[in-house]
């Protein structure tokens, strides 16, 4: 018997690679997925939890407090909120505000030296101090 009188072989699926996406529906979630539940790194367009910071982020989004992130799943590109450093900026923001205004408030108030007397109306002279004997 040749192989053209063998009947074709079923196709077979190929291997998935798991080494991108380890997680699967079958394996029980880790205290690090529920971290990322909870905190809210889950992508908001497929809800997949396995994310990484992008590096597609501007300089001054952070001082907004955002942080740009990329779904591994479907590759979403989505900006995350951190309150703690918008926080932080406006606090930030708020003392430097406040020393610039206590810097200008003692700047107005002080003296440069003795203030000169002013002009006293015409007649007004002082008599000299008395001479004691």
């Amino acid at each position: 018997m040749t192989s053209i009188d063998q009947p074709p072989a079923p196709p077979q699926e190929p291997e998935l690679d798991l080494r991108r996406h380890p997680r699967t529906d079958t394996q029980p979630i880790s205290i690090r997925d529920w971290r990322r539940f909870t905190r809210g790194e889950a992508c908001p367009a497929c809800g997949h939890a396995d994310t990484r910071p992008s590096h597609r982020s501007p300089w001054w989004a952070a001082l907004f407090g955002l942080r740009s992130r990329r779904c591994r799943a479907c590759r979403a590109l989505y900006a995350q909120v951190r309150p703690a450093e918008l926080l932080a900026t406006v606090v930030l923001a708020l003392l430097l505000l406040g020393g610039l205004a206590e810097v200008a408030r003692r700047a107005t108030r002080a003296t440069p030296g003795p203030r000169p007397a002013p002009a006293g109306a015409k007649g007004d002279a002082k008599l000299p101090p008395p001479v004691l004997r």
